[in-house]
């Protein structure tokens, strides 16, 4: 549709004369105004009619006068008449019409009434045929259920039929679920209020769901009314419906019955459950919606007073529709039974009335055409009475009013004719000046106003409507449109303003080959087209054969400049003939096409914004709904489809690369109407080589247009499989590696991609790169939690066989051996194994000295018990000395008395000196020996105190050994709690080596409880040997000294017989020392009962430690060690 004619010289010499013309014309237009210098100023004859008192008659033409009164006299009557014709028509058809609706409708009430006393007979007669029944009398189950099945069969009305007795209970059924007492349904109640029969409304069974009428009847005894029982008859809604459906037929009427609360029970479109079960209770309101008549038709008003059937119209809310309804109440002639119902027909207002319309279209037609006829027959008659000279003043006329486009009609060659010659003449100079002041002002004014309403425009579509229309409204051409270019200069027609009368050209696509290197760089710089007549411009067929589907006579051409690039163009068509365009108009249609630019750039310039604000909102929404995500399925998922519908793209995939660089598409969200993607497997050779670096550095791909972006045949047939128009593509970055691309489709069209949707694509791909990083590190650190938690129980069950290997070291053998593995319970299996061969050994050890202990014991045991033998005869032979000394005291205080005997008792002393020498040196060995045995023993006793200190050792190490096993399963008893129920058995495997361990430490303090006691008497018998050992060299030195006194004597003796002489005068001094001597050995007699007690002391602390000896070494006993 552009003009690519090569006369654009010679159209542009056109458009200067049209100019010279114009000015010429002004010219003539400026001698027109001085001819009339008041052409505002009417006659005073005018004047004077306006403020007199002519009427308003008067003042009109004749010609109005002559075809007013002519069309009013003729067409006048014809309306009266055919108007009081429709309202009588209208009003007798729609009654005859409503009586129908409402006799329909009484129809159906009766047959609803009919069926209902019929209903009521049967459960009479029934329930009247059961007093007498014997089955009924003796409760035979077997054959009452056969009479009822015989009655639900033979009606084939009711779907279920009971017998109760009085109090409510079920004698006999027929074919169901078993019923439960009933005596305080309603519907019995009723009966029993009746004293009768009962029929309830509609209810929903709360054993089968079942939407039913139920009919109950009370079985009474004849003679007594004694109420025996009841029977009970169940009528479904749809065995009721379906009576009314056999019974009436009307098409295209619907059919409604509604119980006593005004609900909908029925309806010719199926059932309404009212919400109400057998039992009183309301039904789960989510899966049953009672509806109320009055939800239907809300201007429905009832008048149930009356029996008569109501008709009115009204809308109804369910269909959508206006509907004629006529209603009827069910009116029983049932005793104390008044069910409340209606019934109700309606039927399209447009199907009810349809022959009162017709007919009244008829009339109306009848009307019309009569009108006109008579209208053009008074119109021709006028037009032949008025005589030419009315025409000539009425043009005139109105030439004086600024109507320059009127012409005076011309007949004949007289003065009038020449009158009107000159007229027309004069007229034609007016109008072409005051058309093209006129054109000015109007479309300067209309300039402005499309550029103020193109500026209050939001989208480009309203951007370019504003300007077709009113483009085209200002020029008055037939078609004004804008023909917008893609890349490859084929241009589509996407706004269209065009006269009715002529075909549409919106969406028509065109592609002038031309165009791109013959004229782009023309309209760029402005140029505007005009083109008077397609067919004398010089175009070649194939641009004609595009212009002439569209009627197009004369075009004019103007480009729509955006930001410095051609947009489209702006074009306008004059079809109905061929058109010679003003230089205002065309200096018009420029400045509107430039106007666009501007507003076409604020209206991008606002939608980019929206664009992204609407963009930054979904990113952030889509943040974090992916950073909820806890998969990388729910990843994909939440990325693809909320950037579809962020972008109004048609498909969003995730391409992703495997090894060798082949794709698959692995996740999609694509519009129903398209091909699915989903698992398809391509592979593009050349991507590893020229493309993977670009999409490491972050490149994104914007194809508007798959088939004019350069791709290859191979791409282009990969993408043709699922309708790609357009796409988008963007990486997605893992860890510094390309693990797909991320795609957004186009199907229905090629697509201009904003920066905006690019930078936004581009954005979410960056945002499933680190979320898939955080799900990897996820799921890593969930298996590496796994392998842990796997670990931990292996651990577990290692430590529990350990502690099964070792539990018999509780009992005391320490020959076990736990089984090493490479694991750390390896290592405590190894670390018990040495400790029980350390205990092995120490009770080894411990062994062998309590037995040394005790064969010492039993050893010296005889020594001390000899020794305390020799001590007593030592003292034994003390005090025989002591005797013998006091004896001598004796005789030295008698030597004065008795001088004589001297020499006979010096002999008798030395004798005895003698032997109490012997007895001396006898005692003196025997301490010595006492000595040498008492040290020997108290070094063996001191080695006993150490031994037991090594077992105290070796008890505080098991006592170590015990706490730490202790604290470890305390340790793994929290773990194991922690663990929850996985770690429950590991628990009471935990709890088991902590009362092992504590038995461990009961035994081990036991043990050193006995060692420490071993230990005090041990340190008691050792004071106690040096206690003895210093009473033994204390007596050894009083012995010594008596020995040397003894010597002493033994020296006097032998001077005795020299110092006869000296006796007497040695005799106080002589006993003096016999006492002296006498007090000696009885401190010596002392110091040896003190020995000989000491010694018994030594004996008893032996037997003492030999029982303590033997004690522990029962105790040592208990361990075993081969």
């Amino acid at each position: 549709m552009t003009q690519t004619s090569p006369q654009q010289p010679n159209q542009e010499k056109n458009i200067d004369i049209k100019n010279n013309n114009s000015s010429s014309m002004n010219g003539v237009a400026n001698n027109s105004q001085k001819s009339f210098p008041n052409n505002n100023g009417k006659p005073s004859v005018k004047k004077d009619q306006e403020t007199g008192v002519i009427p308003w008659w008067q003042n009109k033409s004749l010609r109005f006068k002559m075809t007013t009164t002519a069309i009013t006299l003729g067409v006048v009557p014809i309306i009266v008449v055919g108007t009081i014709i429709s309202i009588a028509v209208n009003s007798s058809f729609r009654a005859k019409i409503e009586k129908s609706e409402r006799g329909e409708t009484r129809f159906i009430s009766d047959t609803m009434v009919s069926k209902l006393n019929e209903t009521y007979l049967d459960v009479k007669s029934m329930a009247e045929s059961f007093p007498e029944s014997a089955d009924f009398l003796n409760r035979n189950t077997v054959k009452l259920t056969e009479q009822l099945n015989v009655i639900k069969n033979t009606y084939q009305f009711y779907d279920s039929v009971a017998l109760f007795d009085s109090q409510g209970n079920v004698i006999a059924q027929t074919e169901g679920k078993p019923l439960e007492n009933h005596l305080n349904r309603s519907y019995f109640q009723e009966a029993i209020k009746n004293n009768g029969i009962s029929i309830s409304q509609p209810l929903i069974s709360k054993v089968d769901n079942v939407f039913s009428i139920y009919v109950v009847s009370i079985i009474q005894n004849p003679q007594t009314k004694e109420r025996l029982g009841f029977l009970r008859l169940r009528i479904p809604v749809a065995k009721l419906g379906q009576v009314l459906t056999d019974a009436y037929k009307g098409e295209g009427k619907s059919v409604y019955l509604t119980d006593g609360e005004n609900k909908l029970f029925f309806s010719t479109q199926g059932e309404f459950q009212n919400g109400k079960l057998t039992s009183g209770e309301k039904a789960n309101t989510e899966t049953i919606k009672s509806v109320n008549i009055n939800e239907v038709f809300k201007n429905l008003k009832w008048e149930k007073e009356t029996e008569e059937a109501q008709s009115f119209i009204d809308y109804n809310q369910v269909q959508k529709k206006q509907q004629l309804i006529a209603y009827q109440p069910v009116k029983t002639e049932l005793d104390k039974i008044n069910l409340g119902w209606t019934v109700l027909i309606s039927e399209d207002v447009d199907i009810a009335l349809a022959p009162v319309n017709r007919i009244l279209s008829y009339i109306f037609f009848g009307i019309v055409v009569s009108g006109a006829v008579v209208g053009y027959i008074a119109y021709l008659l006028a037009q032949q009475l008025i005589n030419p000279l009315e025409k000539t003043a009425k043009t005139i006329k109105k030439i004086s009013e600024g109507d320059l486009d009127v012409e005076v009609e011309v007949i004949g060659n007289d003065e009038i004719a020449v009158l009107g010659k000159n007229i027309n003449e004069m007229t034609t100079q007016l109008r072409s000046l005051v058309i093209e002041q006129q054109l000015f002002a109007s479309q300067s004014t209309l300039l402005k106003n499309i550029t103020l309403e193109m500026t209050k425009a939001f989208n480009v579509n309203q951007v370019f409507e504003i300007a077709v229309t009113e483009i085209r409204q200002a020029l008055q051409s037939d078609r004004v449109i804008v023909y917008s270019f893609d890349e490859t200069w084929k241009g589509t027609v996407i706004a269209e303003s065009v006269d009715r009368n002529y075909p549409k050209a919106l969406g028509a696509q065109i592609l002038d080959p031309c165009f791109a290197g013959n004229y782009v760089d023309k309209y760029v710089k402005g140029r505007v087209q005009a083109t008077p007549d397609i067919y004398k411009a010089g175009l070649t067929d194939c641009h004609l054969q595009q212009l002439e589907p569209f009627a197009v006579k004369a075009n004019l051409v103007a480009p729509v400049i955006v930001e410095g690039k051609l947009l489209g163009l702006l074009i306008a068509h004059q079809c109905s003939s061929p058109r010679n365009w003003q230089s205002g108009e065309i200096d018009f249609f420029m400045q509107t096409a430039t106007q666009m630019g501007p507003a076409l750039e604020r209206v991008i310039l606002l939608q980019n914004q929206q664009l992204d604000s609407f963009l930054s909102g979904k990113l952030k929404d889509i943040s974090f709904k992916i950073a909820e995500s806890l998969t990388q399925e729910k990843i994909f998922e939440v990325a693809t489809e909320m950037a579809r519908e962020a972008l109004r793209s048609s498909r969003v995939i995730i391409y992703q690369f495997d090894e060798d660089w082949k794709g698959t598409i692995i996740v999609e969200s694509v519009d129903p109407q398209y091909p699915k993607a989903l698992g398809a497997n391509i592979k593009d050779p050349c991507f590893a080589d020229k493309y993977v670096d670009k999409y490491k550095q972050g490149r994104v791909q914007a194809t508007n247009n798959i088939y004019t972006a350069g791709l290859t045949s191979c791409h282009i047939q990969q993408l043709e499989p699922f309708a790609v128009k357009a796409n988008l593509v963007t990486p997605i970055i893992v860890e510094n590696n390309l693990l797909g691309l991320l795609i957004s489709h186009q199907c229905d069209a090629p697509r201009q991609w904003t920066e905006s949707e690019c930078t936004f694509l581009s954005q979410l791909a960056t945002q499933i790169g680190p979320a898939l990083e955080r799900i990897q590190l996820l799921s890593k650190q969930q298996a590496s939690e796994l392998e842990q938690r796997k670990a931990k129980e292996t651990i577990q069950q290692r430590a529990l066989e350990l502690l099964m290997q070792v539990d018999p070291v509780s009992s005391g053998d320490l020959t076990i051996r736990a089984s090493v593995t490479e694991d750390e319970i390896g290592t405590i299996a190894d670390s018990y194994n040495a400790t029980i061969e350390s205990l092995r050994k120490i009770v080894t050890q411990v062994q062998g000295g309590t037995r040394a202990v005790t064969e010492v014991i039993i050893e010296q045991e005889g020594f001390v018990d000899n020794l305390a033998t020799e001590v007593i005869r030592q003292a034994e032979d003390i005090n025989v000395a002591l005797e013998k000394i006091q004896t001598l005291a004796f005789s030295a205080r008698t030597v004065l008395d008795n001088a004589e005997e001297a020499e006979q008792a010096v002999k008798r002393a030395n004798q005895s000196v003698e032997e109490g020498e012997v007895a001396m040196n006898r005692t003196v060995d025997g301490i010595l020996a006492i000595r040498e045995t008492v040290a020997e023993t108290a070094k063996k006793v001191k080695r006993l105190g150490e031994s037991t200190q090594k077992i105290s050792k070796v008890v505080n190490l098991i006592g170590s050994f015990a706490d730490q096993t202790n604290l470890l399963a305390l340790n793994a008893s929290i773990e194991a709690a922690h663990a929850g129920e996985e770690g429950r058995g590991f628990a009471v495997v935990a709890e088991e080596v902590r009362s092992l361990a504590r038995q461990s430490a009961d035994a081990t303090a036991e043990i050193e409880k006995v060692v420490a006691e071993i230990q005090e008497e041990t340190n008691e018998v050792v004071k106690a040997m040096e206690s003895g050992t210093e009473q033994v060299v204390e007596g050894t030195r009083l012995v010594e000294e008596t020995r040397a006194s003894l010597t002493n004597i033994t020296a006097a003796s032998a001077q005795i017989n020299q110092l006869v002489a000296a006796i007497a005068t040695a005799a106080a001094e002589q006993s003096q020392t016999s006492d002296d001597i006498t007090e000696t050995m009885s401190d010596v007699a002392g110091i040896s009962n003190d020995t000989s007690n000491t010694v018994q002391k030594v004996s008893r602390s032996f037997r003492k430690l030999l029982k303590v000896s033997e004690n522990l070494e029962q105790s040592v006993s208990k361990f075993k060690v081969n």
